[in-house]
């Protein structure tokens, strides 16, 4: 609006003062036929400040074109990427509530598992003497023998049968293992038997839970005890307490190893 009264004016002061209708063709004092306008120096300083304010409109007039073009260049990137976000936090949900499931799933058959091996109709399990008796006649070089309660504990340090974080085997598992079914296989040959995975809470290679790894751990113990020791498949149970029940602070690196253990926990229960 404003750039349109300014062309207004122009052209009213480019027609020149009043009484320039006059015919611009008649001959002149001189005898030519076309006059100039005339022009007072009042006029011709407004010509030149509504040409200059008519280029000023005019670069303001870009620059607001340019400024508008790049805000929606921004507006888009800010779009693009907030979709990207929604997108990826949408699959990061996703996996964590199927792992979660998984984990839950897990946990709920070891309870299961754990509860049908302890009760029979509903009966308590407690201490037998044969266990206790048996008990002190159970040595087996580098580990700890210990009774807990009603049952017996083998502790064997993971890192001995296990690379750290992993299921695959050090070279000497197969000998401390062995030694370990001797022994159960003399001493506990008719108690169940739970093999209990234990891990610290920071070192995890190939497995996506804590839990898990404690599971494949034990339940590969149990293998082995089945395949290579031919000790009976229906008297052993797997059990993943994962970082759940650690025996010192994981703070330090010899706490996270004293913590990453197999227990071999023999129940007063025969099978």
């Amino acid at each position: 609006m404003e750039r349109r009264r300014l062309l207004a004016l122009l052209a009213l002061l480019v027609s020149g003062p009043a009484g320039c209708n006059q015919n611009p063709f008649a001959p002149g004092p001189q005898g030519a036929f076309w006059r100039q306008p005339q022009q007072t120096p009042e006029h011709v300083a407004q010509l030149q400040d509504l040409d200059s304010r008519n280029r000023k409109l005019d670069t303001n007039n870009s620059d607001l074109h340019r400024q508008l073009a790049q805000s929606e260049q921004q507006r888009q990137l800010v779009f693009d990427e907030n979709q990207l976000l929604r997108k990826q936090l949408t699959e990061t949900t996703n996996q964590l509530e199927t792992k979660q499931r998984a984990v839950q799933d897990a946990e709920r058959r070891i309870e299961a598992m754990v509860a049908s091996t302890r009760q029979r109709g509903g009966a308590t399990i407690t201490a037998n003497n044969s266990l206790t008796r048996n008990l002190t006649a159970v040595t087996i070089p580098g580990l700890d023998v210990r009774r807990d309660g009603d049952v017996v504990r083998v502790e064997i340090p993971a890192d001995q049968l296990f690379e750290t974080g992993t299921v695959r085997w050090q070279a000497n598992a197969p000998s401390i293992l062995d030694s370990v079914a001797a022994a159960i296989a003399q001493s506990f040959p008719k108690q169940k038997v739970a093999v209990e995975g234990h891990t610290d809470n920071a070192s995890l290679r190939e497995a996506s839970t804590f839990h898990q790894l404690a599971a494949s751990q034990s339940l590969a113990v149990i293998q082995h005890f089945v395949q290579r020791a031919a000790l009976p498949e229906r008297q052993w149970f797997s059990v993943a307490h994962g970082p759940n029940e650690p025996l010192v602070s994981n703070g330090t690196p010899a706490g996270r190893a004293r913590n990453r253990r197999i227990e071999i926990v023999i129940y007063p229960e025969s099978f």
